[in-house]
């Protein structure tokens, strides 16, 4: 479905899933961070 709907779009954007209970216990928030890094010469 996702490939489908950005079937038009190239590269696809970025995805993330969230989880109800955090990874580590103690853990308050959790951050998630996307990066593009432009091809050498551009």
């Amino acid at each position: 479905m996702y490939g489908e709907f950005f079937a038009d779009c190239s590269p696809l954007p970025a995805r993330t899933t969230v989880v109800t209970q955090l990874v580590r216990e103690g853990v308050l928030v959790e951050i998630n961070g996307v990066a593009a890094v432009s091809p050498a010469g551009r």
